[in-house]
């Protein structure tokens, strides 16, 4: 028996659902103590074994062809052509990989059925899930016919309890150490020298720091690529922080300063601190300890400030009549920002939905936009502050707080790491 045929009758038969079906498939384990159960996989001296089913001959021991005793029968990343129809929810022709196949079908499949289709790694579930919340709606009631397209509640509380169920897999594929994750690139030091010593003159420049940092980034990159770990080190602040910090370089500390002006620390973590630069780190923890327990009363101000402005104002009329608009560049980024609100287009306005702004992508149109609400009594209307901000329509003081709220987290990240970054210049949006 090929280990092929092994993975699809394992979770056509729903054995793949069990922990320990997954963990002897995915990594050598010994034999356990118990009876076998249909599937099971035992990894032996002269090879490896499935409790296999029969048919008419019942369940048996087979030996898995292209399985060596020393390696899991399945890797993650080993990729497998799959034929449409082979998964149920797979439509089309792909080559892919175990680790896809298997969270398509103990996630996707598992919650959805054939209602999703198969995806193709790597996995972004902030993006699955955007798809699920355009698609999403209550159950529906007792008699009532169900939308095959449709995904509804009951299917989300599935996909959220196999989401977390992964959780019990992290040492499978992304093991949060290994032995290069404890290190970095041998010639990272030498980089470090060399490229301190080209820019010396300039290393006032929080953009020529921030482009230090890239290219050690990029080296320390290289240097996990293709290791166990590296599915692990996922976010930038892994990167441009903790390991930056860590093993690379300390990086500049602002301090009380504004303006940009910082203070440059060289030494990393793991080389021991500079105790010349000892003020500087300090008046870092103090600024962040400060900013954390004091001006974080600027944004609680904001707060109430925008609750007390909005406090009366409400969305109290469906269309105020308004042919204005705000001239918007719809970008391909922000298409679930804009889904629900409305186009005008020639005097009449119509609402946006996914589809049309995909085709719009790239274009200019003029989009409503409470700022020419003709909507009396301080109030607004449904189609200058589109579907989504109208679903409360006794909210608006709520929504305006988030401006606050966003003052608030910015001086309560200031007890955390900072990351330089560099960005383009839009000249255009800059200037107006």
């Amino acid at each position: 028996m090929l280990k092929r045929d092994v993975f699809f009758n394992a979770f056509r038969s729903g054995e793949a659902l069990r922990k320990d079906w997954v963990i002897d498939a995915f990594a050598v384990s010994r034999p356990m103590d118990r009876p076998p159960e249909p599937w099971d996989i035992v990894y032996l001296d002269k090879g490896v074994k499935v409790y296999a089913d029969l048919g008419e001959l019942g369940y048996e021991w087979q030996i898995i062809e292209d399985a060596n005793p020393a390696f899991p029968v399945f890797n993650a990343q080993e990729p497998i052509e799959l034929k449409a129809g082979e998964v149920p929810n797979l439509t089309s022709d792909v080559v892919s990989t175990y680790g896809d196949l298997f969270f398509n079908w103990r996630v996707l499949v598992y919650a959805f059925g054939a209602n999703y289709e198969y995806v193709v790694g790597p996995i972004n579930v902030k993006g699955l899930e955007k798809v699920i919340a355009r698609r999403m709606t209550d159950d529906p009631d007792q008699g009532q016919p169900v939308e095959p397209s449709t995904i509804y509640v009951k299917d989300y509380l599935r996909y959220g309890q196999a989401i977390c169920d992964l959780a019990g897999f992290t040492q499978l594929w992304v093991p949060a150490a290994s032995a290069k994750a404890f290190t970095t690139h041998p010639d990272m030091m030498k980089l470090r020298t060399r490229l301190l010593e080209e820019n010396k003159d300039r290393l006032h420049d929080p953009a020529v720091v921030a482009e230090i940092q890239n290219q050690m980034v990029a080296l320390d990159k290289e240097w996990l690529k293709g290791d166990p770990s590296e599915g692990f080190f996922l976010g930038d602040k892994v990167w441009n922080t903790a390991r930056k910090r860590m093993f690379l370089i300390h990086g500049p500390e602002a301090g009380f300063n504004e303006g940009g002006n910082a203070e440059l620390v060289i030494n990393s973590l793991n080389e021991g601190w500079d105790i010349n630069k000892l003020p500087a780190m300090i008046n870092s923890l103090r600024a962040g300890s400060y900013y954390r327990g004091f001006l974080t009363a600027l944004g609680g101000e904001s707060v109430k400030f925008f609750m007390r402005v909005f406090q009366n104002t409400a969305i109290s009329e469906q269309d105020c009549g308004s042919v204005l608009g705000l001239v918007k560049l719809i970008d391909g980024n922000q298409l679930d920002d804009y889904e629900g609100m409305f186009q005008v287009e020639k005097g009449i306005s119509t609402r946006l939905d996914y589809d049309t702004l995909k085709q719009l992508v790239g274009k200019e149109i003029v989009m409503r936009s409470p700022q020419f609400c003709r909507t009396g009594h301080a109030d607004y209307c449904e189609k200058c502050m589109g579907v989504h901000n109208s679903e409360n329509a006794n909210g608006l003081g709520s929504m305006a707080s988030d401006i606050g709220s966003m003052f608030m987290s910015i001086m309560m990240g200031s007890a955390h790491a900072k990351e330089l970054k560099t960005a383009p210049l839009k000249y255009d949006t800059f200037l107006t």
